[in-house]
């Protein structure tokens, strides 16, 4: 059987799925393949496969928008609904609405992790570090995943036999985190001595403490007093995170100073610089 996707991808615009003895053109998400059945062209409308749409498709004056039911929101492609998710640099909170749910009862990888009903959706709150959760490094990315599973639910003298609307219900979750970061601290030391909260497109949130101490062992950072410094003094500074997560990790690239709090300063006294 020849894979005729092996020679300029069968002639698709963008994607060839290879069959037996045969071949087919598919497109991406908002896209629809035109008469020759090799040229994806953008959806121009609801008339059209339902705009691409997962769920719902609303023509608005010379366009269209897709829109999720209640307790749903769109992702990133602006075409398809996906139930929220919330990464947190210790945990992660899946929000599942009650209606999608109906009689069944959820968990994760690990089956000792069950979600929690409030009335109106099925909550499920983990660690990076639990209920099965898997973390992998890709390029510069450290990524979670996890499986929502439901199931019917069991009572007593059921055996097994109740109505429920979906028999099984498999909701894949993913958070991603970057490996990289950019951070900044004044000659001051903070007093309060509270975490730098960094951010990344509100895909998840690592938070890192940045210290001066007051020798080289680090074992005492300054918090009340500041120090009093002389030409060519030393400074130590430490970085440290907050939660410890298996492929996170620290490499200072640059590190500079400048004449004032501003880090787009022009001027700047680099300490390390190119790591």
């Amino acid at each position: 059987d020849e894979n005729e996707c092996e020679q300029n991808n069968g002639g698709c615009s963008e994607f060839c799925v290879n069959l037996k003895n045969s071949f087919r053109c598919e497109c991406g998400v908002g896209r629809t393949l035109g008469s020759d059945g090799k040229t994806c062209e953008e959806i121009e409308g609801c008339h059209n496969n339902n705009g691409g749409c997962s769920h719902t498709c609303i023509e608005v004056e010379d366009t269209y928008q897709c829109e999720c039911p209640r307790g749903l929101v769109l992702s990133e492609d602006n075409h398809t609904c996906q139930v929220p998710v919330l990464c947190k640099s210790s945990s992660i909170e899946v929000s599942i609405p009650k209606d999608l749910v109906g009689g069944l009862d959820l968990s994760l990888i690990n089956t000792s992790c069950k979600g929690v009903s409030n009335g109106t959706h099925v909550n499920i709150h983990f660690s990076l570090k639990s209920c099965g959760t898997v973390v992998d490094v890709i390029n510069d990315k450290i990524i979670a995943t996890n499986l929502v599973t439901g199931l019917p639910k069991q009572t007593p003298g059921s055996n097994g036999d109740i109505i429920v609307r979906t028999s099984k219900l498999l909701i894949p979750v993913t958070c991603e985190f970057p490996r990289r970061y950019t951070i900044s601290e004044g000659y001051v030391p903070n007093l309060k001595n509270s975490p730098l909260e960094i951010m990344s497109r509100n895909q998840g949130i690592f938070p890192f403490t940045l210290e001066i101490f007051k020798d080289k062992d680090f074992d005492e950072p300054y918090r009340g007093a500041l120090p009093t410094l002389k030409l060519r003094d030393s400074l130590y500074f430490g970085i440290e995170p907050l939660v410890h997560v298996s492929g996170l990790e620290m490499l200072v690239e640059s590190c500079f100073a400048t004449p004032t709090s501003k880090i787009d300063e022009i001027l700047k006294y680099y300490l390390i610089q190119d790591g």
